[in-house]
């Protein structure tokens, strides 16, 4: 049997074929991965921005955050108090930021309480933002809560 003969060219030719191996196996676990655009009409939203940005200085008046907490089976916004007893019109996006396909929208109209119950999105774990919408009394307040579940 002959014994193979070590030299410096041997290792290089082996370090390239190892870092070439690697890299490839980069190249394809990058490839298979998921990116989900935070939304599809991103254009037309970055111009709506000022509003949003007036509709958070409305909800920081109210002196108090929205809340969202997790039941057995259910959601839970809290709003502030500062809205108890007042006819609002809500509008809930709930977005999950590892995959777009498991957002949920809810509109909600003439809601008196400040504790709405909202469906759980079942298997979804992960991080959610219950980005809100809501108008009282002519002014519209804008509520980001978030909760990992």
């Amino acid at each position: 049997m002959k014994k193979i003969k070590w030299n410096w060219g041997t290792g290089i030719a082996i370090t390239l074929i190892l870092f070439i191996g690697l890299m490839a196996s980069f190249v394809y676990k990058a490839t298979q991965q998921n990116f989900d655009l935070v939304s599809e009409t991103y254009y037309e939203d970055e111009l709506k921005f000022e509003e949003i940005i007036q509709q958070k200085r409305n909800a920081k008046g109210l002196g108090e955050r929205a809340i969202l907490e997790s039941d057995d089976n259910q959601l839970i916004l809290k709003l502030p108090s500062a809205l108890q007893g007042k006819s609002k019109s809500v509008n809930v996006h709930l977005y999950c930021e590892q995959d777009a396909k498991k957002d949920l929208h809810f509109t909600l109209s003439d809601v008196s309480s400040t504790e709405i119950p909202l469906s759980h999105p079942g298997e979804g774990t992960g991080r959610w933002i219950a980005k809100t919408t809501l108008v009282c009394e002519g002014v519209t307040y804008y509520f980001d809560p978030k909760i990992t579940l």
